[in-house]
This record gives structure tokens, C-alpha cells and sequence, in this order.
């Protein structure tokens, strides 16, 4: 090739590229431009995500949900306490000095006997509800309340079931407040050495203790006769049925003084008519005859079991041993902590409200800070995958500008380079050029898919972030709407 031809074929390239390349530069000018605002944008984006991470919000988390619950515990003790004793000034009457003096013997009788302040005020309401306060008067309900719950703990039942037995034979009786010592002691005893547990007694004196008090006989020989029955098969109300009929006939129909002779003696005295059922059913009647057959038999046992429930220590025995117990102990510890609570209450007055409304937000701003914690890290992710995506995006802008420019100049000087193809290694340059920028193109469109995951992402973290946010603001709202009036008084 001559080297006019080549000058001719030069200048062309130049006149007709030269603008083409100029233009190009400018494209890429602006292309540096965009990707050093992605580069700064990614790098915010990136600090404020890793000082997200960087929180330890695992602890915060386990901090704001140990500070709700003791928040929410903090008013249960002293509003449950409360309650209770709102109910046994309604049952009662008590108000005033009275009520706050029961409220503290509650308090301490709860928490040495672990039965805590609640159940001890429940004992003073279910003795109320069953014995007139008026007669046995505010010291006499104490004395009540503290045996009553001895006999619960040495039997091991319930307080509504041991108010039941103590009201049942202290009424029927017609005995003192301070009767009750002997009371649940004659149960506890009856219960160890008979096979009438403490409830069977508590029925049987329902039925039969107004009968036996009226005739002389006593707690200890009424307790005697029902636990001699007992071995026969008749507990509770049946037995305490059978022998108020037959302390009945006694005195009606056969003229004996029970409270002169004594139960035992009298049995005895008819034993002679033992084996006269016909006489013993006219006598006691057929419902009757079993068991006054037995009691007869069994006299000198009546006698026996009489002395064995007299002037025992059974209930307070029975009580030490079973709570000397480790599951004992914690619940006098528990009590102790509720008293504490109580007191807390009582200082905190109307303020408690508001201790435990927050304590019931705290699980919702945990919530909130374990899912922050998530989304901190997921931000981080997408941080990441946004710089690539945004660098995707900046080559996409190279390649498309890039594309536009080369295929301008390669129609202007198609001509000429057809000429010199086969004998200017330019060519080879030029076609290296075409061929990338083909294969930058087609890359870029295989990664469509890619880009549009990305920026799917980023939507839902976006509307993620925007939930998370209202979340916090009316969460603090409500915070600040009780802590507020709080701070300002």
C-alpha cells in the first residue's frame, strides 16, 4: 500500500472520528462522575449498617425483657393483696383501722407460714364468710386465721377445706376463738389414729355437733364415736348422721344423761341388749341399728379413742415435719419477696399503673430491637449486593455509551477500514475493541435478572424499615405519655 493512500485514508479516520472520540471522553467523564457518587452513597450506607451491627442488641434484648418482668411482677404481689382484701371488708364489713390492722397480721402470717399475703388474707375471708365476725370479734378471727392455717399444713389440704373444718366444729360446738388450738388438734389427732381423715370429721360434726354439744358430750368424745365408726365403713355426713340419731334415742327414748354418764358409759350400759336386735331396731331404728350394734361392741374403743385425741400437740407435730421441706422453704422465700412487693406497691400508690403498663411494653420494644438487630445485618447484605448492583449499573453506562460512540465512528469510517483491513494492524485493535464491548454488552443483559432481585430487595427492606420505624416512634410515644406526667409531678 503506497503511502499516499494510506495518508488519504488517515486523514478521513480523523476528520471523521475525532468528534465521535471527543464525545466518547465526555461520556466517560460523566461515567467517572456516577461512580464515584455510588462509591461515597455505598460507604455511608456501609457505616451506618456496620455501627447497627455493631450494637450488642442480643443484650439489650435479654435486658428489656428481664426489666418487663419485673415490671409486670412488681404490681401482681400488692394488686392481688389488694384484692383480697377488698373482698374481705365486702364479706365482712371491716374497713378502716380494723382492715389495715388484718392487712399486716395477712402480711406476716403469709410470709412466716410461706403461705404468702394473698392466701392469708383468703383465710381471714373464707372464716369470715362462715363464722359471725361480730361474735368472735377482730382478736378472735386472728386466732382463727393462724390455727386454721396449722391445721392446713399438718394435714396438708387445702384453706378453703381447713376454714370449712375449723368453722364446721367451732359452730356446731358452739365453741371460743380461742377453742381453736383444741380444735385442730382433736382433728389432726382423730385423723392420725382413725380412719376418718379431717374433712370425714368436719362433715360428721356438720350434722352431728349441735346434737352432741346439746347432750354434754364433747369435741373429743363426739371426734372419739366418729373415728370408732369410721372402722365400720360410715364416714363423714353418714356417720355423723347415725350418731346424731342415736344420741338422740338416748336421751329421748331411753332417758340418759350423756353429759353426766359420759358416751363411753353409756355404750356400755347396753351392752346387755346387744344381741336383742329387735329391741335395738324399735329402740334406734333400722337405719340405726348397724351402727349403734357397733358402738355398743366397740364401747371401751370409744373410750380409747377419746383419750387419744385429748390434749395432743398432733397439728403443730404434724405441721413442723411437713414443712421442713426444701419446696417449703421456697415458697416462705417467695413470700418474703411478695411482701417486699407489697411494700413497694403500697409506697409506689398510684404509680403502679404505669410501672406495669411499660413493664407490658417492654416485650413489644424487644421485639422491635431483635428484629433492628436482623435487618441491621440484612442491611449490611444488601449494602454489599447494591454496590455490585450499582456497579452493574455504571458498566451498563460504559457499555451503552461506549457502544453508541464506537458505533458512530465505525459507520463514518467503515469505508475506510474495509480498505486497510487486511494491511494495518490498527484493524486488529478495532475489532478487539468491537468484540468487548459485544461481550460487555451481552454481560450486562444477563444480568438483568440479578438487578431486578436487587432491587426488589431493596423495596421490601425499605417498607421493612418504614414499619420498624412507625413501630419505635409509637412505642416511645406510649413511654413517653406515661413517664411524662410522672417526671412532671
Amino acid at each position: 500500500m503506497n503511502n499516499k493512500l494510506t495518508y488519504q485514508i488517515l486523514l478521513e479516520l480523523k476528520e471523521k472520528v475525532s468528534a465521535p472520540l471527543r464525545n466518547l471522553k465526555a461520556q466517560f467523564a460523566e461515567v467517572d462522575k456516577a461512580a464515584a457518587k455510588v462509591a461515597s452513597t455505598s460507604e455511608r450506607a456501609n457505616t451506618v449498617c456496620n455501627r447497627l451491627a455493631s450494637l450488642d442488641l442480643g443484650n439489650m434484648v435479654n435486658m428489656f425483657d428481664r426489666a418487663g418482668q419485673t415490671l409486670q411482677n412488681l404490681g401482681d404481689s400488692g394488686s392481688t393483696f389488694e384484692q383480697s382484701m377488698a373482698d374481705l371488708s365486702s364479706i365482712t364489713g371491716i374497713v378502716g383501722k380494723d382492715l389495715s390492722d388484718l392487712g399486716q397480721v395477712a402480711r406476716e402470717t403469709g410470709k412466716v407460714s410461706g403461705l404468702g399475703a394473698k392466701g392469708a388474707a383468703d383465710a381471714f375471708a373464707l372464716l369470715a364468710s362462715q363464722i359471725q365476725v361480730d361474735k368472735i370479734g377482730m382478736e378472735g378471727l386472728k386466732i382463727l386465721q393462724k390455727e386454721t392455717i396449722t391445721l392446713a399444713q399438718a394435714a396438708g389440704m387445702g384453706m378453703a377445706d381447713a376454714a370449712t373444718a375449723m368453722a364446721a366444729t367451732i359452730n356446731q360446738f358452739g365453741l371460743e376463738a380461742g377453742e381453736a388450738n383444741r380444735v385442730i388438734n382433736v382433728l389432726a389427732a382423730g385423723s392420725k389414729y382413725g380412719a376418718a381423715e379431717i374433712t370425714d370429721l368436719a362433715q360428721s360434726f356438720k350434722v352431728t355437733g349441735a346434737v352432741a354439744a346439746a347432750a354434754g358430750l364433747s369435741v373429743e368424745q363426739s371426734a372419739g364415736a366418729i373415728e370408732v365408726l369410721s372402722k365400720s365403713n360410715l364416714k363423714g355426713a353418714e356417720a355423723g348422721t347415725a350418731l346424731r340419731n342415736i344420741i338422740v334415742k338416748m336421751q329421748t327414748t331411753l332417758g340418759m344423761n350423756l353429759g353426766e354418764t359420759g358416751l363411753s358409759t353409756a355404750l356400755e350400759a347396753l351392752k346387755p341388749k346387744l344381741n336383742d336386735a329387735t329391741w335395738l331396731a324399735k329402740t334406734f331404728g333400722a337405719e340405726n341399728l348397724a351402727a349403734a350394734q357397733f358402738l355398743i361392741t366397740n364401747a371401751a374403743a370409744v373410750d380409747e379413742m377419746t383419750t387419744a385425741v385429748t390434749g395432743t400437740n398432733i397439728a403443730q407435730e404434724q405441721a413442723a415435719i411437713r414443712t421442713d421441706t426444701t419446696a417449703e422453704k421456697m415458697k416462705r422465700m417467695q413470700a418474703s419477696i411478695d411482701n417486699v412487693k407489697i411494700s413497694i406497691f403500697n409506697v409506689t400508690g398510684a404509680m403502679t399503673p404505669y410501672i406495669s403498663l411499660l413493664g407490658e411494653m417492654m416485650p413489644a420494644i424487644s421485639s422491635v430491637i431483635s428484629i433492628i438487630q436482623v435487618v441491621s445485618k440484612s442491611l449490611i447484605f444488601f449494602s454489599e449486593a447494591n454496590v455490585v448492583a450499582k456497579s452493574a449499573i455504571v458498566g451498563r453506562m460504559v457499555v451503552e455509551k461506549a457502544a453508541a460512540a464506537v458505533t458512530w465512528a465505525m459507520t463514518a469510517a467503515q469505508a475506510a477500514l474495509n480498505a486497510v483491513m487486511s494491511a494495518n494492524p490498527v484493524a486488529l485493535i478495532v475489532i478487539a475493541i468491537a468484540a468487548l464491548v459485544a461481550g460487555a454488552i451481552a454481560a450486562y443483559k444477563n444480568f438483568d435478572g440479578f438487578r431486578r432481585v436487587v432491587d426488589a430487595a431493596w423495596e421490601g427492606i425499605k417498607k421493612l424499615a418504614s414499619v420498624i420505624w412507625d413501630g419505635l416512634v409509637k412505642a416511645f410515644e406510649k413511654v413517653s405519655s406515661v413517664l411524662t406526667p410522672i417526671w412532671g409531678n
